[in-house]
């Protein structure tokens, strides 16, 4: 794979890349990657043993990628066409982050595409700097009160809608507008796997630790900083989000009702830490769905908080 290039100078080009910040990787027409840079690594999580000489599309699927990102990447490389797309992905070990990935089509004597080149560039801080800008104060139960009485016209009538929230929650920051995306959507798919049998949805918000909910089962500040938390939870009696009990990947934000903007739970949980926040799920065919959001929020004397910002713990 020399084309026509002098060996010294593709010394220098492997060297280059190596050091790179860029994650970058050299695949095959079939999809295998040969070669990888040290960056992968501290880009994806994948060690070079476990991704070279494998397949690039079992990486996309494995850091937990929409089906429909890795159908366009796979389509953009057959017609031999550049592909850039930025993308909310879950490496092995790792939080959720946001890559900005470019796949570019090599060419043979003939034209035909005989291999690929793909970097990978870790965008999560411009992201996050963005979404910042963007963010508002929220009261987050005049929130989800807002989108649940637009959702409960999908009800059926062996379903209910039922609110347990906080009147008194002091407001957080947050993208209104992508956080009431997330509300409608679990909502809605809370509908969905409700189907025609007896069912409640529940909308609750509070305070992490005043005593209050939610419904959420586990430990909600494990591995939180410490500090404030509001929390915003969509729970249904439902069962598994995906209909079945299964160990692999759930979505609680997919809908037919919203199919042309699907919301994968990788993406949903890279807007929540883009906001400073976190998200956590909890399912089982006897206790339904839980989706809980988390925010920080400000105190009288502690200002707002932020993911970077020092916090006061929780008494």
């Amino acid at each position: 794979m020399s084309y026509g290039v002098p060996e010294s100078t593709l010394r220098k080009l492997v060297s280059g890349a190596q050091h790179s910040e860029r994650a970058i990787v050299v695949g095959s027409r079939d999809g295998f990657i040969e070669w990888a840079n040290d960056a992968w690594t501290r880009v994806t999580g994948y060690a070079l043993d476990e991704s070279v000489a494998k397949p690039i599309h079992g990486f996309l699927e494995g850091v937990e990628l929409d089906a429909g990102a890795v159908d366009f990447v796979a389509r953009c490389f057959r017609e031999g066409r550049v592909c850039e797309i930025e993308l909310a992905v879950t490496p092995p070990n790792r939080g959720a982050l946001w890559i900005q990935l470019r796949v570019e089509p090599l060419f043979d004597a003939a034209g035909q595409v005989s291999d690929f080149i793909a970097t990978a560039t870790d965008v999560t801080e411009r992201r996050r700097a963005e979404s910042s800008a963007r963010v508002s104060e929220v009261d987050l139960s005049e929130l989800v009160t807002r989108v649940a009485l637009r959702e409960r016209g999908r009800l059926t009538d062996r379903a209910a809608l039922d609110f347990d929230l906080d009147r008194g929650l002091p407001p957080v920051l947050a993208d209104v507008a992508k956080i009431e995306a997330l509300v409608a959507r679990r909502i809605a798919h809370g509908i969905e796997s409700l189907g025609e049998a007896w069912g409640t949805i529940t909308a609750w918000t509070g305070i992490l630790g005043s005593g209050s909910g939610p419904l959420y089962g586990g430990d909600l500040s494990r591995e939180l900083p410490p500090g404030h938390w509001a929390f915003l939870e969509i729970h249904d009696s439902g069962g598994h989000p995906d209909g079945v009990h299964h160990t692999g990947v759930s979505e609680p934000f997919l809908s037919t009702v919203y199919s042309g903007r699907a919301i994968r739970y990788a993406e949903a949980e890279a807007w929540l830490r883009e906001q400073g926040g976190e998200l956590r799920m909890q399912s089982s065919p006897v206790e339904g769905t839980s989706v809980v959001m988390l925010f920080p929020y400000a105190t009288e004397d502690s200002g707002w908080l932020s993911p970077d910002s020092p916090m006061v713990a929780l008494c």
